[in-house]
């Protein structure tokens, strides 16, 4: 059985390719963009990166679900009943 997949951007935006990366849940855009850091840091092949970048996000970046309640550190001073 397959999880869910979330096609909506994440509700934050990621402040790096690093996050942005983390946040994806297809495993071939996650695989493009390893080669894309690769070859941003001079250990890749940049010509390899752009094509997998272009197969992989020909459709919508697949992000990971987030998760629905956020756990807080303290509850509300005035709850709403």
């Amino acid at each position: 059985m397959m999880k869910p997949r979330c096609t909506v951007a994440p509700t934050e935006r990621p402040v790096s390719l690093g996050e942005a990366k983390a946040r994806l849940a297809d495993a071939e855009q996650v695989d493009a963009v390893t080669l894309l850091e690769r070859a941003l840091w001079g250990a890749g092949d940049a010509d390899a990166a752009r094509s997998a970048l272009g197969l992989a996000f020909a459709r919508a970046p697949e992000w990971r679900a987030q998760a629905a309640v956020e756990r807080r550190l303290l509850p509300p001073l005035y709850p709403e009943s």
